[in-house]
């Protein structure tokens, strides 16, 4: 540490509060006195010195002295070198620290633009956020944008950001036609174009010629945002271009274009850690524009960003424009969805063949997966594999995955869809056929409604019996909570004989019945109160779910995880909150944990709804998520949370949940686990005792709990940690999603070969 600087953190802490620049003036008298003494060469050494030493400071008045210290020494521009100068943008590129940027940037100017220096101050750019302050953060960004693509007043088509970077080049080639639908997109101030701005667009599109410009828009929209740049957030110009040249497309109102679209969407939202979206107002045009589209290809681009993006504001779009698209094509909202699907090119058999380069390549869904081949010369080759069909094959998983969660969703809903809707839209396409032929639907014919399963070209039902189908029938999902029980015990039984996997449980599937406590705080229930859940991981359940909930931490940030039921006018609510002893935060301020407290139901208009009036499927519905919930993400469920903090004071909770009393899943994942057992290679090793699946090696025998997975050693009850449960053999289970279930049988199969176990983690701790 130079002396310059011993003598300003010495006067800093001496007096830590200041309260007027006078203040700071007298603080850091003699060491700004003594700084102006300094040579050009020892100055431009204390800049340095400073400038890195400010985040590490540990004290706000030290910092603001060395704000000021560093300004008037950069005052006089001192000469430096291009090395030097990327030293210091390096330097002020940190988070939340008032580094006096505007005289750096004054300094950079003077420097040649490099590689290394533009990639310096694309980061620079992302780290200036609206913590300095929203104006301030403007003018920073302004002057950064300025010193990266020109100042805009002199711009004219000149580069804004790495996009237009690429765009104008190419535009530069052609007639004066584009550049002047260019110029028309830079004037677009606000998110929505008037009329006559869309006229004008149009027309300078069609100068330009329409289907050249969609062609040129598919390669220019396929490089992002902010192509062959660092994880940054696109420039305030850069956007404004994108966002005009995304409506002009949107002028044209041809629908092929929607794909590129859907594709720059997820682009624009995608998230750059503690920042932000990459571009919410690019991102949000092409929501906007996808929704002005005709036709259902512009809808299927909708449903793909409603499972994508995860950001509420653009939800919110999203959902607008949805609902909007189902009052312009007259049909319900979920039937929009249904009619959208993309097929991916896949036949009647559920898959794609085409030849690719050199080989072939073949995509079909495997299981309720994509599977990509790409075969050459008969051969099977992991190389070579055609760009275009592994987008493919990971849009499509993107997709079984937002569908398998839509068709969840319906058991939610108790419309019906005729028959002829019903076989176009789930029966003959061949994506929803992976689905729709793996589980059971209520059939109605005339008032009499009978369960069927779709079973060699017909429907069935659970003997095995036809069930005809006029042309009157309709279809909705079955819920067991609409049948007796033996009913359910026989579509169970018909699953596991045929060794049909469900995508979701549906005949497994548990039922939550109001209790008799429910019945007497009659508007909240308290079952699933009194948790302790790791926060992370809660509100990433809370997205897979379709719930609303931000992380709390440190700052005003408290909110109610909250599922909205439009179709039902309510909305259910699970109170959370901070665990009093809580004090484990994240680098960002974020709580590891947070505690649950009660469940309730409102209407949307606020009012509470007692818990009885709530439609049966609904309420269990949304008891299956809060309990969801609780069970994957309580602390009881991580084997080694007690290994880690001996002295927790959440013991008591994970003992208590680690291998307490079942809940309604464990106890349904108990009953399907009693009918599995005897398929099972390691059956005579086997029994299931309360709440516990027994487990005899031959080292010890072992108790795997229901609930958590966590495992106890016999004799002695000693807690057994097993991070990874080992892969064991795959064990066809009637339905696919329930992880626990998975945990606890890997577990079983390695621990029934437990003199093989070679892992010393696991060795250590069996003997």
């Amino acid at each position: 540490m130079s002396p310059l600087l011993e003598a300003m953190t010495a006067a800093a802490f001496a007096e830590p509060l200041f309260y007027s620049e006078s203040d700071l003036s007298r603080i850091f008298a003699d060491p700004f006195r003594d700084a102006k003494t300094l040579s050009p060469d020892e100055q431009a050494a204390f800049v340095f010195e400073a400038l890195e030493f400010m985040p590490g400071s540990g004290n706000w008045t030290l910092q603001r002295g060395l704000r000021k210290a560093v300004s008037d020494l950069l005052r006089s521009k001192p000469k430096i070198s291009p090395e030097q100068a990327l030293r210091m943008s390096h330097a002020v590129c940190v988070r939340d620290i008032a580094f006096p940027f505007k005289p750096v940037l004054n300094v950079l100017a003077d420097v040649p633009l490099t590689a290394e220096m533009r990639d310096s101050l694309l980061r620079l750019r992302s780290v200036v956020t609206e913590w300095h302050g929203g104006g301030e953060m403007r003018e920073i960004h302004a002057r950064i944008d300025a010193l990266l693509y020109g100042k805009p007043e002199n711009a004219g088509l000149q580069p804004s950001g790495p996009w237009t970077e690429a765009v104008l080049a190419e535009v530069a080639q052609r007639s004066d036609a584009w550049r002047d639908l260019f110029l028309h997109a830079r004037t677009l101030a606000q998110s929505s174009p008037s009329r006559k701005w869309l006229a004008e667009a149009a027309a300078h599109a069609n100068a330009a010629g329409a289907t050249a410009v969609l062609d040129a828009a598919g390669r220019w929209l396929a490089l992002g945002p902010m192509p062959g740049a660092p994880p940054v957030q696109v420039p305030e110009m850069e956007a404004t271009v994108q966002t005009g040249f995304l409506w002009t497309l949107g002028a044209l109102g041809d629908a092929s274009i929607a794909p590129a679209l859907g594709d720059f969407a997820c682009a624009c939202f995608r998230k750059i850690p503690q920042i932000g979206a990459v571009c919410h107002r690019a991102g949000n045009a092409c929501v906007n524009v996808l929704s002005a589209m005709p036709g259902l290809g512009a809808v299927s681009q909708l449903s793909r960003l409603s499972a994508r993006v995860k950001y509420d504001v653009a939800q919110r779009l999203i959902e607008k424009a949805l609902a909007a698209a189902a009052v312009r094509n007259n049909v319900r909202r979920e039937d929009l969805e249904a009619m959208s699907v993309p097929s991916f090119g896949l036949d009647a058999n559920g898959s794609r063949v085409e030849p690719a380069g050199d080989g072939e390549a073949r995509l079909e869904i495997e299981g309720f997966e994509a599977k990509l081949t790409f075969t050459r010369n008969g051969k099977v080759s992991k190389s070579g594999v055609p760009a275009e069909f592994k987008k493919a094959a990971k849009e499509l998983d993107i997709a079984l995955a937002s569908q398998r969660m839509r068709l969840e969703r319906m058991l939610l809903s108790a419309t019906w869809c005729p028959l002829e809707n019903w076989t176009a839209w789930y029966l003959d396409h061949p994506l929803m056929r992976t689905f729709s032929t793996r589980l059971i639907w209520e059939v109605d014919c005339g008032g009499t409604i009978r369960t069927a399963i779709w079973n060699g070209g017909e429907a069935a039902d659970w003997a095995g019996q036809p069930v005809a189908l006029d042309a009157g029938a309709r279809l909705r999902l079955w819920h067991p909570i609409r049948s007796d029980v033996q009913t359910v015990l026989a579509w169970r039984c018909r699953l596991e004989d045929d060794g049909l996997t469900q995508p979701f449980k549906q005949a497994h599937r548990e039922v939550y019945l109001l209790t008799a406590a429910e019945r007497e705080t009659a508007v909240y229930s308290n079952r699933f109160a009194a948790h302790i859940v790791k926060q992370h991981q809660f509100a990433a359940l809370c997205r897979e779910r379709g719930w609303q909930f931000n992380l709390m931490g440190q700052w005003d940030s408290h909110n109610t995880p909250a599922l909205a039921l439009p179709n039902h006018g309510l909305r259910a609510e699970l109170e959370v909150d901070f665990p009093e002893e809580e004090d484990e935060i994240t680098a960002h301020a974020v709580y590891f944990m947070i505690r649950t407290g009660r469940f309730a139901f409102q209407r949307m208009d606020g009012q509470a709804v007692p818990l009885a009036e709530v439609p049966l499927v609904v309420f269990s519905e949304v008891m299956r998520d809060v309990d969801l919930f609780v069970g994957v993400a309580s602390i009881g469920s991580d084997p080694s949370w007690l290994a880690a903090r001996p002295r927790d004071p959440h013991a008591e909770y994970w003992r208590g949940f680690a291998f307490g009393e079942l809940s309604e899943a464990a106890a349904n994942r108990k009953a399907v686990l009693a009918a599995l057992l005897p398929k099972l290679a390691i059956a005579a090793q086997c029994r299931i005792d309360d709440r516990y699946l027994c487990v005899r090696g031959k080292l010890n025998e072992y108790r795997i709990h229901l609930g958590s997975a966590n495992v106890l050693i016999e004799p002695g009850s000693r807690n057994l940690c097993i991070v990874q449960g080992g892969s064991g053999p795959a064990v066809a289970l009637p339905f696919a999603g329930d992880r626990i279930l998975s945990v606890i049988l890997s577990k079983a199969f390695l621990l029934a070969n437990d003199a093989a176990i070679r892992d010393p983690s696991i060795r250590s701790q069996i003997g």
